[in-house]
């Protein structure tokens, strides 16, 4: 990974990675896991693309807002506080020993990716605004609804500190 703190387990249909709080960790972690879905999945190049966009919303919600405790609210400010804030924050403590885990198993039927952080968590239904329509045109807060929209179930758990994404696999595809 970008930042020299990640590392990648894998098995043959499972993807254990740990980074940082790097922006440049996102990208790496998608190709990790689109090589794995390309493995199995071979004939569904389509789901593979949903997938990894979700993923990218994920591991990004989970540096930026859970790892880094930085709000939203601050992106629409229309500053570069939320640039600045992040980039201190990564070479503060607590922020920069947290990490994020993202676990990926694919099967026949499905694949289902796991992405854990270590911040303060959040209730997901007080962040729904762009699912409704009425945040649609923010400077942030679609993450969710996009994962939602690509994914067949995106479920949070540990008081929002994970959120596992499953996609059923369409051979149609």
């Amino acid at each position: 990974m970008a930042s020299g703190s990640g590392s990648v387990a894998t098995a043959n249909n499972e993807l254990n990675i740990t980074v940082g709080n790097e922006i440049d960790d996102i990208a790496p972690v998608s190709v990790h896991v689109a090589d794995l879905l390309a493995t199995n999945w071979s004939a569904c190049p389509s789901r593979t693309r949903r997938i990894v966009i979700a993923l990218q919303e994920a591991i990004s919600n989970a540096v930026l807002h859970g790892n880094l405790g930085l709000s939203s609210s601050l992106r629409e400010n229309g500053n570069d506080e939320f640039l600045r804030l992040a980039e201190v924050r990564r070479r503060q403590t607590p922020w920069k020993e947290r990490i994020v885990c993202v676990r990926c198993c694919v099967n026949d039927h499905s694949a289902e990716i796991v992405v854990t952080d270590q911040g303060d968590g959040f209730e997901p239904a007080a962040v729904r605004s762009c699912v409704d329509g009425s945040g649609i045109y923010k400077m942030s807060g679609r993450g969710i609804a996009i994962m939602e929209a690509l994914m067949d179930n995106v479920v949070f758990n540990d008081g929002g500190r994970t959120v596992i994404l499953t996609i059923n696999r369409d051979t149609n595809s």
